[in-house]
């Protein structure tokens, strides 16, 4: 049921935000916004989520590929667990969906060189994620591996819903540098196709840069739109840092080349969800006026619980954070102990390359180039 006394018509919504502190003060108010009362009950915003995915699903010609960029602040598992109820109920309604996750596309390579110590051919250099079509090689690395994200259990427990559920998921963000991940990779030639505009060809990229957010932006949008082409999917749901939704106004470039903005031009219809977060610098204050339509089409998300995790900190406490924000919720979805169960997906992600370095080959031998369907 949807809780239709929480949504708010948007003069509500501006008078609610000038009670709010400087960081969400500011254009750009939302025709759907929702507060939560309960800072731990994700169902309100679920709600209102899934409402405008239904009505954009029901409106968009089946062509028009529609996407849903879930913004987070990376640190909070509130945020994590709110695409992850999304996700569950998607999956309940018998909703086809492709998950992306704004990570490096060449992460399945660093697993397998570091951790598994494959040698990868030449060939299959930045393609082996092509061969990884539903992410079982990336997801079962991401979780049987020693990387920790941020909302580190939150995280893994949404990467074990997609893997269990056989979501169709991708890391797709630009290949960052494998000697120096401040960086992206210069030789990957999407990488060099989206810098094609920039100055960035001649000097390195630094990847949170002006440039090079703009940059992973481009390789995002193509890698989120040529995938769910592949796999015949209407919906795309795209996890991202809240700034790559609208970018920022005080910085150059961005409100016309952040994810909303390409994903629009590319002939996509967008659903942008927007949180705000009281204790982070990146408020509402920082969304150009530009994009105030934009922002009318998606989700602002009032009042939610903010607690933060980072790498590092106690994962048993993260633990039953999640565990409080599930009850709070409803119990809708599952928790899924992936510490539990590290040296199962070790063997699977091996499991998964070894698949992949064959079926690469076998290719290479039989037509003299990769065959990706």
């Amino acid at each position: 049921m949807m809780h239709d006394a929480m949504i708010k018509t948007v003069p509500e919504a501006q008078a609610f935000l000038k009670n709010l502190n400087a960081s969400y003060s500011g254009k750009g108010d939302s025709s759907h916004f929702v507060n939560c009362p309960n800072p731990f009950d994700q169902r309100p915003a679920a709600d209102l989520i899934l409402y405008r995915i239904i009505d954009a699903l029901s409106n968009a010609d089946e062509n028009t590929p529609v996407v849903v960029l879930l913004g987070e602040l990376h640190g909070v598992s509130a945020h994590v667990e709110l695409q992850h109820l999304v996700a569950t109920r998607l999956q309940q309604l018998g909703i086809k969906f492709t998950f992306n996750f704004e990570t490096p596309n060449n992460t399945i390579e660093t697993y397998a060189k570091t951790h598994m110590g494959k040698s990868i051919p030449e060939y299959l250099k930045y393609h082996m994620s092509d061969y990884d079509r539903e992410g079982k090689a990336i997801l079962s690395a991401q979780m049987g591996f020693a990387y920790k994200p941020s909302s580190p259990v939150a995280k893994n427990n949404l990467y074990a819903f997609c893997y269990k559920n056989g979501i169709p998921t991708q890391f797709n963000d630009a290949a960052l540098n494998p000697d120096n991940l401040f960086f992206l990779d210069r030789e990957n030639e999407q990488n060099q196709r989206a810098t094609a505009k920039y100055e960035s060809l001649v000097r390195d990229l630094h990847a949170t840069g002006f440039d090079g957010q703009a940059v992973r932006n481009l390789v995002i949008v193509e890698r989120a739109l040529a995938h769910a082409k592949r796999l015949g999917i209407q919906l795309i749901l795209q996890q991202c840092g809240a700034a790559h939704i609208f970018g920022n106004q005080f910085e150059m470039k961005w409100p016309e080349e952040a994810l909303c903005a390409r994903f629009k031009k590319a002939g996509a219809c967008v659903i942008p969800v927007f949180s705000a977060v009281k204790n982070h610098y990146y408020g509402i204050n920082m969304v150009s006026p530009n994009c105030a339509e934009d922002l009318k089409k998606g989700v602002f998300i009032g009042f939610r619980d903010e607690s933060d995790f980072r790498q590092g900190d106690d994962p048993e406490e993260e633990k039953e954070h999640i565990y409080k924000l599930r009850e709070e919720s409803g119990n809708e979805t599952h928790f899924n102990d992936v510490a539990a169960s590290q040296e199962k997906y070790k063997r699977l992600a091996e499991k998964q390359v070894d698949g992949i370095l064959i079926k690469a080959k076998q290719d290479m031998f039989r037509y003299g180039r990769l065959i990706v369907s």
